[in-house]
């Protein structure tokens, strides 16, 4: 990434204006991003093994430093968007300390160890039959990204930014309702793993009605505060304008965000990795990526700013159909005797 780090953002949709920024900013958090990786790796370990205070800990340690070295290191060192780097390097770097003391202290479940280290196919089979629609997620939300700023930059930067700022105000949204998901990834893995259907589907509407409040919370707050929250990050009437124009776009689909996560990290606690695959990949591979190529050609700018809310409905529609086949399924498994059925099911 390092050596081809300009062509690399050329295609993410880099302009000449912006290409010196970014690459400020790139080169440090490429060249630090093993630091990135660790902290993220101690992040989920502890969470996993039920530390998720801990967890949570070490994540506003890394934040809330990063949050006071970006004015420091941007304005008073007059670093620019390369402090911001820095700031965000620094932060995840406390944030990895502070998460492997427990390790070091051995104050954690597990212990990390070489001689512990015993790699059979079966791990690792389980870790990519998990890990791998997050993977694909990412990676295609990467491309989408790249390709959304592509077509955007026949329009000026002012358009850029407008995306930029739109999306990065509609992420708190998805990270927030993600980050539910994840405390209601393990509570229905821990249920389907006791073969206790009741306490699993108990858990599949309690997350269900969470994360779908979380959206309709931020829809709301969206709807009704655009106007703020947009001029709250810039003063420039274009990118202004542009902003307002996406996010009443995004919002069509926001309200159905929660259940649409929900269900994608469900299939993940059971096991199935392929339903899981299929609706990780739908919204931005099946869909997203289809529309980007044909409708900016056919409606020009709409085409940018529909692309997205069309393919979160299309993989809305997925969801509920392959919930619904899956719901099905749970529903024949009901009873006293389901321990033989709750296991097929999982195959």
């Amino acid at each position: 990434m390092f050596v081809f780090v300009e062509p690399l953002l050329r295609i993410f949709g880099a302009t000449e204006t912006i290409m010196p920024y970014a690459l400020s900013y790139t080169k440090i958090i490429i060249v630090a991003n093993s630091i990135t990786m660790l902290n993220m790796t101690m992040n989920n370990l502890l969470r996993a093994e039920g530390a998720a205070k801990r967890s949570m800990y070490g994540f506003l340690i890394g934040s809330g430093i990063n949050i006071i070295l970006d004015p420091i290191f941007i304005f008073v060192f007059d670093l620019g968007v390369a402090g911001a780097a820095w700031a965000t390097i620094i932060g995840k770097t406390i944030s990895f300390i502070y998460l492997f003391s427990f390790y070091v202290k051995k104050n954690s479940i597990a212990e990390i160890s070489l001689k512990c280290f015993k790699p059979t196919k079966y791990i690792y089979g389980e870790i990519f039959k998990i890990g791998f629609p997050s993977f694909t997620r990412q990676m295609l939300a990467s491309i989408s990204m790249g390709m959304v700023n592509s077509a955007a930059m026949v329009y000026g930067d002012s358009v850029i930014a407008g995306l930029g700022l739109s999306l990065r105000v509609f992420s708190i949204a998805f990270f927030i309702v993600f980050g539910f998901s994840t405390g209601f990834q393990p509570l229905a893995g821990y249920s389907w793993g006791a073969n206790d259907m009741e306490r699993f589907k108990e858990t599949l509407k309690s997350g269900i009605k969470g994360a779908t409040f979380i959206a309709l919370f931020f829809f709301t707050v969206f709807f009704f505060g655009k106007e703020f929250i947009v001029s709250s990050f810039t003063d420039v009437v274009a990118v202004q304008n542009f902003s307002i124009r996406m996010m009443n776009a995004m919002l069509i689909s926001l309200p159905f965000m929660g259940f649409q996560i929900i269900v994608t990290t469900m299939f993940q606690s059971i096991g199935k990795g392929k339903p899981s695959m299929i609706l990780s990949m739908a919204r931005q591979g099946y869909f997203l990526i289809p529309l980007l190529l044909v409708l900016p050609d056919l409606i020009g700018l709409d085409g940018i700013i529909y692309a997205q809310p069309i393919a979160d409905i299309l993989t809305l529609i997925l969801t509920v159909f392959m919930f619904v086949k899956q719901y099905k399924a749970f529903k024949r498994i009901e009873g006293p005797n389901n321990n033989n059925k709750i296991k097929e099911s999982a195959v």
